[in-house]
C-alpha cells in the first residue's frame, strides 16, 4: 500500500518513538548497578591507614620559611637539602604503596595456603568508613596433624596488639565492640577497615609460615554479627 508522504512521516515517527520506549524499558530492566569492586586502590590505602600524613604539612612549613628567611643562605641550603630528602621519602612511600597494592590485587590467589571467606569480609559499609564496626569476625587456622604449632601461635599472638591498637574510645554510650583474643588456633574480635588490614597482614604472615614449614591445612575467616557505627570523640 502506497501512502501519502506526509502520512508515512507520521507512521515512521510513531515507530521511532516505540523503539525508543522499548530501549528505555530494556535499560531499566537491567537492574541496579553492580556493587563497587572491593579490590581497589583506596580500599587498600584505607586498610593501611595511609602512613605519611605528617609529611604533607612539611612543604607548607618550608614555603613559609622561604617567605620569612629567603635572604639567608643557610636557610636556602637547608631547604634544598630537606626538599631532596622529602622527594626521596615520597618516592619510597609511593613505590611501596604501589607494590603493596599490586600484592593486594593478587590476594588471595597468590597464597600457597587455602583461604576461605575473604571476599565476604570486604563489606562496602566497612570499607568506606573506619567508624563502622562488625561485631565479631573470627579467623581460624586449621593445622595438619604433627605440624609445628608454635609458629602459628606466634603469628596469631603478634596480630592481637596490632588489631586491638586500632580500637578507640567512642562517644557512643553503649559499646558492644569485642577486643581481639586468641583461643588455640582461633582469634576473634570486632572488625573495622583498619583491623581488616591487620588480618590481611596476619594471613600473609601465616602464608609465609606455611611456605617455610608447611602444616597449615586452611585458614578461614567469617563475617558475623551486625555492623554498628562508633564515632570517635570530637576535638571539642
Amino acid at each position: 500500500m502506497v501512502r501519502d508522504k506526509e502520512l508515512q512521516k507520521l507512521v515512521d515517527a510513531a515507530a521511532r518513538t516505540k523503539q525508543q520506549q522499548h530501549a528505555r524499558a530494556a535499560t531499566r530492566d537491567k537492574g541496579p548497578p553492580p556493587p563497587p569492586n572491593p579490590v581497589r586502590f583506596m580500599v587498600y590505602k584505607r586498610m593501611h591507614h595511609g602512613g605519611m600524613s605528617f609529611l604533607w604539612f612539611l612543604p607548607g612549613a618550608v614555603v613559609l620559611g622561604l617567605i620569612m628567611f629567603a635572604d639567608r643562605p643557610w636557610f636556602r641550603y637547608g631547604a634544598a637539602a630537606w626538599g631532596i630528602a622529602f622527594a626521596i621519602r615520597l618516592t619510597i612511600y609511593t613505590v611501596g604503596l604501589l607494590r603493596g597494592y599490586a600484592q593486594f590485587k593478587r590476594f588471595p590467589a597468590d597464597l600457597d595456603v587455602t583461604l576461605e571467606g575473604w571476599y565476604p569480609m570486604l563489606d562496602e559499609q566497612l570499607l568506606k568508613d573506619p567508624e563502622e564496626w562488625q561485631t565479631n569476625s573470627p579467623l581460624e587456622v586449621e593445622r595438619r596433624a604433627a605440624a609445628d604449632a608454635a609458629p602459628v601461635a606466634a603469628a596469631l599472638d603478634l596480630c592481637l596488639p596490632r588489631a586491638n591498637g586500632w580500637f578507640y574510645s567512642s562517644d557512643k554510650g553503649f559499646d558492644s565492640r569485642v577486643p581481639w583474643k586468641r583461643t588455640g588456633t582461633r582469634v576473634s574480635g570486632s572488625l573495622n577497615v583498619w583491623v581488616l588490614g591487620a588480618l590481611y597482614r596476619l594471613i600473609q604472615q601465616l602464608d609465609w609460615v606455611h611456605r617455610r614449614a608447611g602444616g597449615i591445612a586452611r585458614i578461614s575467616v567469617t563475617k558475623s554479627g551486625s555492623i554498628s557505627s562508633y564515632s570517635r570523640p570530637s576535638a571539642d
